[in-house]
């Protein structure tokens, strides 16, 4: 779980797995054998195990899956919140500074608004519009995505 790696964004989770597979293990192996606990040792054997392995490997993956979704909405939240606030504002064409002065807080870095409004052109809810300035202005586009 280097950085860089496939699961170095989720490192708290994934260090987990091994652990959660040995104690799956642990609750099939009493489950199959109710009377266990009467015994002073027992034997874990590789079909239970290799079952609580697959059991770890689904539940890692639905819990990464569900950490990769938060995360993701909360980088959509600015963007919402600056979209839904150019709506609101009741004009087409909006500065990157108007934005930046008086969309709701929390304010944005430039550099945080460079990145939300890049998102907002990518997925094609505005347009940058080139003024010359150092920053473009922001056009809503129409509801059919004109």
């Amino acid at each position: 779980m280097l950085e860089g790696e496939e699961l170095a964004d989720v490192r708290d989770i994934a260090s987990k797995a091994t652990s959660q597979a040995v104690k799956l293990a642990l609750v099939l192996h009493v489950t199959s054998h109710p009377t266990i606990s009467d015994q002073d040792a027992s034997v874990i054997d590789a079909d239970t195990m290799s079952r609580a392995i697959q059991l770890g490997a689904y539940f890692l993956h639905q819990s990464v899956s569900s950490q990769r979704h938060a995360d993701e909405d909360a980088q959509l939240a600015p963007a919402r919140r600056i979209l839904g606030w150019m709506h609101k504002a009741g004009k087409k064409k909006h500065s990157f500074s108007e934005i930046q002065q008086f969309s709701p807080r929390p304010r944005l870095s430039a550099k945080e608004l460079i990145t939300v409004m890049d998102l907002l052109v990518d997925h094609h809810h505005v347009v940058a519009i080139d003024t010359g300035a150092k920053h473009p202005d922001y056009q809503l586009r129409d509801g059919d995505g004109k």
